[in-house]
């Protein structure tokens, strides 16, 4: 990053930068705020980071806090929300214009910081739809459906809209709370209607 200081011979210059401080041990890119150019990385163990006065964006992810402001001789907080999903699992995570910023992947992330807003959380294409708060952390807890012996299956949801398809070799899948139809392979001609609990596993055995 570079800003313009005028030096003058024996007079004192006076830099007084900002200080933008993230209420979270992230990875984040400080970018310019009308060319998103990337001037410096905010890492976890950093407490504060002074910077020019100005506006900035500041990256979650691909995820963006527009319009950071920054003032000279003041400290700047951003105090995201956080999205936990239990059980673990892998899922695309949507903003309000279902543009993919994030993805969760349980076994390496317990939490996910993100700028205060609504978001979608995918569980294969099935949408679950959550808000962020300032400092406050949402946890959403799906259910779920395994069909054994394994098969191929097909899942739509209540608005009939094809969800999930699963294989013989995993036929299993989170979802979010509501109502379903399944459709397995070999029972075609027979649509099951099925409701999927919140931190519920629905066992389907087949004969």
């Amino acid at each position: 990053m570079v800003k313009s200081v005028e030096v003058r011979p024996e007079e004192t210059t006076t830099i007084n930068p900002g200080l933008l401080k993230i209420d979270n041990h992230g990875y984040h890119h400080i970018q310019d705020a009308e060319t998103g150019e990337s001037y410096l990385t905010y890492y976890g163990d950093i407490s504060e980071l002074p910077l020019p006065p100005g506006r900035y964006r500041v990256t979650f992810d691909k995820a963006v806090w527009e319009n950071v402001e920054i003032t000279g001789g003041e400290t700047t907080t951003l105090t995201p929300g956080i999205l936990k999903v239990a059980p673990y699992g892998y899922h695309k995570v949507l903003d309000a214009n279902g543009k993919s910023i994030a993805t969760y992947y349980g076994p390496t992330i317990k939490q996910m910081p993100l700028p205060p807003g609504s978001y979608k959380v995918m569980f294969d294409d099935a949408a679950w739809p959550v808000d962020l708060k300032p400092g406050a952390a949402t946890e959403i807890n799906p259910g779920g459906i395994e069909v054994v012996p394994g098969t191929y299956f097909k899942i739509y949801d209540a608005a009939n809209k094809h969800v999930v398809t699963r294989y013989k070799s995993d036929a299993k899948a989170l979802l979010p709370p509501g109502d379903y139809t399944i459709e397995i392979e070999g029972y075609e001609d027979q649509k099951t209607p099925i409701k999927i609990a919140k931190g519920k596993i629905l066992k389907i055995a087949l004969e």
